[in-house]
């Protein structure tokens, strides 16, 4: 765990995107990536969130990329079955499991019901990262 600390800089999102990454890839692999990171003038958050989108499924990455249409504090199964568009059940259920295991989707109680959410950095990567581009054009 020292090594993830120390790569991270305890940052705690920081910290839960690596222990997502080692879902996908071996620890030394993932530290070994974010050392080189830290060490050159990419963007570590960037890179990170980068690194997960590259290893999602395309399933995974069709659910990723419509979560900022719902409101990120809390929603529910039937809200990402309904922005998504996804018909076919089991798929819809292994895109939420991807993104929780690689940490992209947060899971939650309230009121008894299972809810779901994403950090704000998470938001931002997928408005400016990855529909970044497509919205500028869609805009301009």
């Amino acid at each position: 765990a020292l090594p993830i600390f120390s790569v991270t800089s305890g940052h705690p999102l920081a910290i839960k995107l690596v222990l997502g990454q080692m879902h996908m890839h071996p620890i030394d692999v993932v530290l070994t990536n974010l050392v080189q990171v830290r060490n050159s003038s990419h963007d570590f958050y960037n890179f990170v969130y980068r690194w997960a989108w590259d290893s999602l499924s395309s399933i995974a990455k069709q659910l990723f990329i419509h979560i900022p249409l719902l409101d990120i504090s809390g929603f529910c199964r039937d809200d990402l079955q309904g922005i998504s568009g996804m018909s076919d059940q089991n798929d819809l259920e292994a895109a939420i499991e991807e993104l929780l295991a690689t940490s992209l989707l947060n899971v939650g109680l309230k009121q008894g019901n299972l809810m779901y959410s994403i950090h704000r950095l998470t938001e931002y990567f997928i408005l400016s990262d990855l529909l970044g581009d497509d919205l500028a054009s869609a805009l301009s």
